[in-house]
């Protein structure tokens, strides 16, 4: 499908029987709006996705649930694709507006804190990982701060209902779970068989590639996951007549894109080890070697540290592999296994 205007983007609109699309603004954000999916559910809505906590974005879902003639006080579940703050963070204000249920994986929500000390425990957990991994937080401590980040990501509302993939959420028919895995742990994506839909959540975008990253909220190898996720959405194409997903535009063709997703991954991986032939390295070394969309004295902290938890998890891809070792550090310094000659 063709790219459709910011607009055009922005607009409320049906996507299927029964099904609209409500984009919600993230706030200072490159991405500019979630796509929020209101479904007709038994007695009432059930959202998808509602965005980030910000009065904005709450007004935006009001406004957007008038324009289908429905209010927050008919929302009766409320589906959380994985736990970052643009997809989450208003679960909460609906569920205290409307007493709708929370749905979100456990894998998710394991890492959710209440208080001062959880947010402050993972800060510090935090800069040990950039510290291993190399980074110069002594000389740049604006790398190691992101006390914003951890309270957006670990205060949020808690779920009632903690889905397994193959199940099926109240009020929804036969809407199913699918497990995904990679971009966070608990990531769900959602598969309609009757009106042939695909949700994407993050999983699956028709332009960029999420974050993947290895950090302390991430998975033990989370590309791993990743990948193998792409393989099983993908078996899913026969199914599938369009990708909803949360950012951008719907599109066709998840068994397509998910093939360009793995092929960039390899991409990159050879990209790694082709750095790390030059002798051993750390992860902050590499990640400052390998080509990014922007030049990476212009990043901001965050997308720093985003860049380092995605080198990161190739490297563990290519450590479980048996092609690269870690010396414990700090800092850790990987190296490619040499092959013996014949």
């Amino acid at each position: 499908m063709n790219e459709p205007s910011l607009a055009e983007r922005m607009a409320v609109r049906p996507v299927a029987p029964d099904v609209w699309a409500v984009p919600v603004p993230i706030p200072d954000n490159p991405l500019r709006y979630t796509v929020c999916y209101a479904l007709e559910a038994a007695g009432g809505l059930v959202l998808l996705d509602p965005g980030w906590d910000a009065d904005a974005t709450y007004e935006a879902l009001v406004s957007g649930l008038a324009t289908l003639g429905g209010a927050v006080g008919d929302v009766r579940g409320v589906i959380v694709t994985h736990f970052h703050p643009d997809h989450h963070g208003l679960a909460g204000r609906v569920r205290a507006e409307s007493g709708a249920w929370i749905a979100l994986h456990d894998a998710d929500a394991r890492f959710f804190g209440s208080d001062a000390a959880a947010v402050e425990a993972m800060v510090r957990t935090n800069e040990v990982w950039m510290r291993a991994a190399g980074a110069s937080v002594d000389d740049h401590p604006e790398l190691a701060d992101a006390e914003d980040e951890v309270v957006r990501r670990i205060l949020l509302a808690r779920p009632d209902i903690h889905p397994l993939d193959g199940d099926r959420l109240p009020g929804t028919g036969r809407l199913t779970v699918v497990h995904t895995p990679g971009h966070t742990p608990g990531h769900i994506c959602l598969h309609d068989p009757d009106r042939r839909l695909l949700f994407g959540g993050d999983h699956l975008l028709p332009r960029i590639s999420p974050n993947v990253g290895w950090h302390p909220m991430s998975g033990t190898n989370p590309l791993s996951d990743f990948l193998a996720s792409l393989q099983r959405v993908a078996q899913l194409d026969a199914a599938t007549d369009l990708v909803l997903p949360a950012h951008e535009w719907a599109f066709t063709g998840p068994a397509a894109r998910a093939m360009e997703l793995i092929r960039h991954h390899d991409e990159r991986l050879a990209e790694v080890k082709g750095l790390l032939v030059a002798g051993p390295q750390t992860a902050w070394d590499l990640v400052q070697g390998l080509t990014w969309s922007r030049p990476w004295a212009s990043l901001a902290p965050n997308l720093k540290r985003a860049a380092l938890g995605e080198v990161l998890a190739h490297l563990v891809l290519l450590l479980s592999a048996g092609e690269v070792t870690r010396s414990m550090g700090p800092p850790e310094v990987w190296s490619m296994i040499q092959e013996e000659p014949a």
